[in-house]
């Protein structure tokens, strides 16, 4: 079974000093919810800054979860959000890369790389028996930044978005559900 790192949670503490050439990683926060809408945008997932900041009300106060932000002398240049969960398939828990994303003016600079071994420290300390990250096909720069990295091209992603309607936007998160993991940080139908 995956343990719980008695550590507690070790972000806690600011992970890098700030300076003008190498920008400062840190746990996010609900008034970066502005500036991570942004930065969802340049990966192509347009979010509302209101829809980002309720899904942070949601995530933040969560063990399972993590997201943190690269911050420059002008603002948020990155983020990453990582979370982990219960394997059934094999012994341990998996962890997974979200999202991670760093501005176009940062890009090639080792900011994408600071931010996934932070990611990756945080799995570790879980501990972890598998990092996985999904990467739109369309995304060769992408797949080459996480292969040099260790990642190793495995399968297939599919997605189906589950309305009636069937369709609509699998970027998209409706955000109607996300009270439900509000007050206990699971789903309300695993609640007992």
């Amino acid at each position: 079974m995956c343990a719980k790192n008695s550590s507690e949670n070790a972000f806690t503490a600011p992970l890098s000093l700030r300076s003008a050439s190498k920008p400062a990683i840190r746990p996010a926060t609900l008034a970066d919810a502005r500036e991570i809408a942004a930065l969802l945008g340049e990966l192509d997932y347009p979010s509302p800054a209101g829809s980002v900041r309720l899904r942070l009300e949601a995530i933040l106060g969560r063990d399972d979860y993590r997201v943190l932000v690269a911050e420059g002398d002008r603002g948020l240049v990155g983020v990453v959000s990582v979370c982990w969960g219960l394997c059934l398939e094999q012994d341990g828990c998996w962890g997974q890369i979200l999202a991670l994303v760093v501005t176009a003016a940062e890009r090639g600079q080792g900011l994408g790389a600071r931010l996934l071994a932070h990611a990756e420290a945080w799995l570790r300390a879980v501990p972890v028996a598998r990092i996985i990250v999904a990467s739109s096909q369309r995304r060769t720069a992408a797949h080459r930044f996480y292969q040099k990295r260790g990642y190793r091209a495995t399968g297939l992603r599919f997605v189906k978005t589950p309305d009636a309607a069937g369709g609509g936007d699998p970027h998209q998160m409706d955000n109607s559900g996300l009270s439900a993991f509000r007050t206990s940080g699971e789903p309300a139908s695993t609640r007992h």
